[in-house]
């Protein structure tokens, strides 16, 4: 885990890219605004749209150009992503990567090969990247926020750091409700940090409270719904923020981008499509 002792108050969170380069635009704004603000990317750069090589290269010139303020996180697809470039394991291809791939490589030669070479050409050329991508850490934390891709592990008694990776990936609705329920009802957040994750796109993310407040309906059923920025909280409790807008979709979206105050542990500012 990455912990930040620093002075900086405003934190820019933004995740699940998926290819999309015209999220960069509306980042920009929010970086002139906030310019002292620390960047997190918190996973989910490549698939969905094609343009995964050169989300990854804009990261990098982010992270080139402000060192200090810029924090990358990994997420399940640059896991997968790494896996089938280890052992070829095709569950990357199942998630969107063999676009991912083709349009990497014709990125990189200005022309297609079969799937074997591809992958090697992407091995023998960017092995700068795929170090990269391998020493991304998985959480964030920073005053009264913790980042992570997709969430923590609720029967650990320190989720933030007994948390297993994979379960950082993958972890769904083990860290959205309370399992003891067979109704979505919203898990209570038992920690003194507001928790900002992104891997499951707000539209699937529906319950109610367990002290009979309104929640979220249930809007699945039209996948071209937005996907907004959801909050989740109860009385007394830090909030937890799901960011992820829908980019994995591919619809002509560009997702979401939130400001948050470290020092409150609240979201400030946000960019929402």
């Amino acid at each position: 885990m990455i912990t930040s002792n620093n002075s900086v108050k405003n934190v820019i969170a933004i995740s699940d890219i998926h290819g999309n380069m015209a999220v960069f635009t509306e980042l920009d704004k929010l970086i002139k605004k906030y310019p002292l603000a620390q960047i997190v990317f918190l996973g989910d750069y490549i698939d969905g749209h094609k343009q995964g090589f050169q989300v990854l290269n804009k990261i990098r010139d982010y992270q080139s150009k402000l060192p200090t303020q810029v924090l990358v996180l990994k997420g399940n697809h640059e896991q997968m992503f790494l896996d089938y470039m280890d052992t070829e394991d095709q569950l990357w291809f199942v998630n969107g990567g063999q676009a991912t791939l083709k349009e990497w490589v014709y990125q990189l030669t200005g022309r297609g090969y079969s799937i074997a070479k591809n992958r090697k050409l992407v091995k023998r050329d960017n092995p700068d990247i795929l170090d990269w991508i391998n020493n991304m850490p998985l959480t964030y934390s920073i005053g009264h926020l913790f980042f992570v891709h997709a969430g923590l592990d609720w029967n650990k008694s320190e989720p933030r750091t007994q948390t297993q990776p994979d379960e950082m990936l993958w972890i769904r609705d083990d860290y959205i409700y309370q399992m003891s329920s067979s109704d979505p009802v919203f898990e209570h957040n038992p920690l003194n940090q507001a928790l900002i994750t992104g891997h499951t796109p707000t539209l699937l993310i529906y319950g109610e409270y367990d002290d009979n407040r309104p929640g979220f309906k249930n809007v699945f059923t039209n996948q071209a719904e937005p996907c907004p920025i959801k909050q989740v909280q109860y009385p007394g409790e830090y909030a937890r923020f799901f960011i992820d807008g829908g980019n994995h979709g591919g619809l002509a979206r560009i997702g979401n981008i939130a400001v948050f105050n470290s020092e409150t542990g609240q979201m400030i500012d946000s960019y929402q499509d």
